[in-house]
Formats: C-alpha cells, structure tokens, sequence
C-alpha cells in the first residue's frame, strides 16, 4: 500500500509541474529586434504609411535628405522591402521639385499603387498655396504627378486620405478653398477616381461653422465611414470633438459624435480599423471625464453596425495595471492575426522608460486586452514618433506584421536626425510572459485560481489515501 501511495504521489507531482508549465505559457506576440531603414542618411525622415503591393511591403515617407531627394526640402520618397532586403529610396516626388511636401497616404487601386500628398509647390500645383496631388506606380514606372484640387483653388488644401470604395477610389482631404469647402472655415471635401477622371463627391460638411481636420476613411459593410476631428457646432460646445458620419455611394448619413455630449477638453487624431466585424475607432482625449487626470489618454469606441459600445479608456488602471500619469498622443489600431492592436506614443514613466516618448503597444482577442509592451528600447532617450503629425504606422506582410515609427534615438538609429525604424511582430502560440509579450492580466489570475485549485484538490488527496493506509501494513 505504501508502494501505491507512492505512485500516486509521484503522478500529483507531475499533475502539478504540468500545470505550472502551461499555466506559465499563453497565446502572446513575439517582437523581433528593431531595424533602422534608413541608414547614414543626412536628413529627417519622418511620417511613414506602409502598404502592401506586388508581393512586396512598400514604405512611403517624408524626408529632407538631400542624397535621395532633390534638395533640402520636405520630399515624398518610397522603399519596398521582399521579405529579406529593403531596396534603395526613391523619390515620389518630382524630381525638379522645390516646394515642400508632407502628409502621403496610399491605395492600391485597379492595380497600381496610388500615392497622394500635400505640397506647395508650384511646379506640381497651381498657385503658392498648398494643394493636393497624386501619383500612380505600376510596378515597374511612376506616372506623372496629377493635381487634385481644383486649378482655380486658392486656399490650402492637407492632410489626404485614400480609401478604395464601391469600383472608385475615393480622396479626402481638409480644405480651405471657399470655393471646394463651405465658407471660411476648413471643411473635409471627397473626390472620387472612376476611370482617369475625378469628380467631386458630395460634401460631408456643408453648413458647420467649425473647423474640420484630420479625416480619416474606412469601408464597413456596404458604406464608407468618415471620420474627423471638429470644433463644429455638430459636436459640443467649442472644443475639439470627434464625429463619424457615412456614405453609401449616393449620400450621408447623419453624423455621429463619439466624444460625449459633456466633455468640455480636446479630442484629437481619430484612427479606424476593422476587427472581428466591427469597426473600431480610437482617438487621443484630453478631457478628465473621459480620460483618467490633466494628461492626454487614449480611448476608443466599437460599432457593430446597429449600436456604438461605450468609451474604453485604454490608458485606464484596469488595463495597464498601474496609474498613468503621463500624456499619450497618436494611437493607431491593426488587426493581426486574431488580435486588435493598438500602438501608441507615450512619455509616462510607468508605462515606458524614462521621461521621452516612446512606443508602446497591447494586444486584445476579443475577450480581454493584454498585457502593454514597450516597443523601444528601454535605455533609449530620443524622441519616438511625431509631433505635429502621426509618425507611427504598420504594415501587414506575409505572416507577420511590421511596425515603423520615427524616432531621434542614437541607439535605434544613426547620426541624432530623424530616422524611420521598424519592428515586426508574429503571433506565437507558446510565449513567455517574462519576455513582455502581451499576455493578458485577467488570464494570468484565472492561471494563477486554477494552479490554487489544483494544489487544494492533490493536498485533500493526499490526506484522504494517508488516513486509509492500513495499520501494520506496507
């Protein structure tokens, strides 16, 4: 019998060694080593957007390096990656430019890649004021660059955002031309690509007495959504509010104000993405009601195509697991691979290193969020992503998703400019949580329950064979 006891003992141990082993373990995210792309150059890079095209993963950014652009002025510039090397910058821009560029977005459409940016450049435009042109890229040559905005347009045209919907593609952009716009205040205008002709489509914002910025588009179901940043009287009061409104081809719809009706604080850079058939919408807030303190958060709301979810604070206590005191700016969301993520800047000690900003990321399967990872390094003391505009974006490639941000840091990049980095990330089924991948905290504790469990069950066990050992016996 005590042979028998002995036995059982052994096979409890092993009970328990199993259920540390795979409670230790979990579905997380694997980042590799961040990787500078572009290497010894004499200028700012800045503002990348990535997108996949023709088996490759191309780049597009902004940059003043006067080795791969002409002169020193801002120059849209592109590189393509194939899964083992990144190949030489070339640029978008013409080359007899002397203006300045910014704010590139990208489609693919009819089989080209689409290229849009802003510029002030009168060789590309009409007029010294800014407008809004587009370059299509076949795979082997680039078209001429095309302006946009209406010939006669005399106000500035920013911020482009390219979105493929219904057989066309469609462009927004942020204008303030009286003549495309409504009134003198800046308004979102669409036009849409059918064949080689553009036509205007109708206005999203006509009769608001606000400013309108940063549009952002994003196809859901059989409708197109559009985004912005307003301090319209179709929000509340005069901050700055997110409102979200969509278009099924012919019309609008009423807009939709995602800030609440009570905030009284800035609401800023909106971002869309798709998740297991809903449509995901974050933003950066400044408001104590929606936000947690006078910091700026991150935030977002899901629609499933009847009701909007209530605001979730992703930079709350609950989520990141301790209390965030510093500011947060520009989030952007990608699904992955069974998981939403979202990425953001951030100079809160708790959540990064130090007092730079840097870029954090967490990971949510549909059920809870994970645990948040720190995407540069952690001795690192530049500065990481943008300050007047977004300067992180990722890019889904083959079987992994890459990651790319702006940065000043020495020790991601070289020469103390600003330099574009990357980091790529894969799903891993079996992934350690001392390595900071995104394991979530609620499952930890479930882990840790059904460990205690276990442990009582084998120690009642054990007792109750100890108590039936005959006496005298073996």
């Amino acid at each position: 019998m005590r042979m028998k006891n002995r036995n059982l003992t052994w096979v409890f141990a092993i009970l328990i060694l199993l259920t540390l082993v795979f409670t230790g373990t979990g579905a997380g995210v694997t980042y590799g080593e961040s990787v500078e792309i572009t290497p010894d150059d004499g200028g700012d890079d800045q503002s990348p957007l990535a997108i996949e095209y023709d088996n490759s993963l191309y780049v597009v950014y902004i940059s003043t390096n006067p080795d791969i652009t002409t002169g020193t002025d801002m120059d849209i510039v592109m590189k393509s990656y194939d899964g083992e090397t990144w190949e030489s910058s070339v640029e978008v821009s013409s080359i007899d430019n002397d203006g300045g560029d910014s704010s590139p977005s990208s489609a693919v459409f009819d089989g080209k890649l689409y290229v849009a940016w802003a510029t002030n450049d009168g060789g590309e435009s009409t007029g010294d004021d800014w407008d809004i042109v587009i370059r299509c890229y076949d795979g082997s040559g680039w078209g001429d660059v095309a302006e946009v905005t209406d010939a006669e347009d005399t106000g500035d045209d920013y911020s482009p955002q390219l979105c493929v919907f219904s057989g066309k593609l469609y462009l927004a952009w942020q204008s303030w031309d009286n003549s495309t716009s409504d009134g003198d205040d800046a308004d979102i205008v669409l036009k849409y690509l059918d064949g080689n002709t553009w036509s205007l489509a109708p206005r999203p914002t006509v009769g608001d007495e606000g400013s309108d910025h940063s549009p952002r588009l994003k196809v859901f179901g059989n409708e197109m959504y559009l985004v912005w940043s307003t301090d319209d009287k179709v929000a509340n009061g005069s901050d700055i509010d997110i409102v979200i409104r969509s278009f099924d081809g012919s019309q609008w719809n009423p807009a939709v104000e995602l800030t609440p009706a009570a905030d009284t604080d800035d609401d800023q850079h909106p971002y869309m993405c798709l998740f297991d058939d809903k449509l995901y919408v974050v933003w950066q807030t400044s408001d104590d009601a929606t936000g947690t303190g006078k910091d700026d958060d991150i935030v977002l709301r899901w629609f499933d195509g009847t009701a909007w979810s209530d605001i979730l604070e992703l930079t709350s206590s609950e989520i990141l697991g301790h209390k965030d005191t510093g500011s947060d700016a520009y989030p952007i969301l990608a699904a992955f691979d069974g998981q939403l993520h979202a990425l953001w800047q951030t100079n809160d000690p708790v959540t990064s290193s130090g007092s730079d900003w840097d870029i954090v990321a967490c990971g949510y399967n549909g059920d809870k969020w994970g645990k948040m990872t720190e995407l540069t390094p952690s001795g690192d003391s530049g500065r990481d992503g943008g300050v007047y505009s977004r300067g992180l974006e990722t890019g889904i490639y083959g079987d992994r998703m890459h990651i790319f941000w702006q940065t000043t840091d020495t020790l991601s990049s070289t020469g103390g400019d600003l330099d574009i980095v990357t980091r790529n990330c894969e799903m891993d089924a079996e992934t350690d949580p001392e390595n900071g991948d995104a394991i979530d905290h609620e499952s930890d504790d479930s882990q840790i329950a059904f460990l205690i469990a276990v442990c009582v069950l084998v120690s009642i066990l054990m007792v109750f064979l100890i108590k039936k050992r005959p006496k005298g016996g073996e």
